[in-house]
């Protein structure tokens, strides 16, 4: 039964951060939508059909709000989630 719930633990914990980002951007999280890094940006802008710089704005105060939600407010610790 242990291992169970780690294992849900450790794909919930995966689960609610794309789902945020799906619910505050209105569109899928990078990972989700199966971007490199590099492109993330890019396809966000396309995905919403909006400038880049708006995409950017959007995809950063996303993530930011997220890794407060999830009690690190660290960014680049959300990337490893989001994509």
């Amino acid at each position: 039964m242990r291992i169970w719930a780690e294992e849900l633990k450790s794909h919930t914990h995966d689960y609610v951060p794309q789902n945020r980002y799906r619910e505050i951007v209105n569109a899928p999280s990078p990972l989700e939508a199966g971007c490199e890094h590099k492109g993330r940006i890019s396809k966000l802008a396309e995905y919403l059909n909006i400038p880049e710089s708006d995409a950017k704005d959007i995809g950063r105060k996303a993530q930011l709000n997220i890794s407060i939600e999830l009690g690190h407010s660290r960014v680049d610790i959300s990337n490893a989630y989001l994509g």
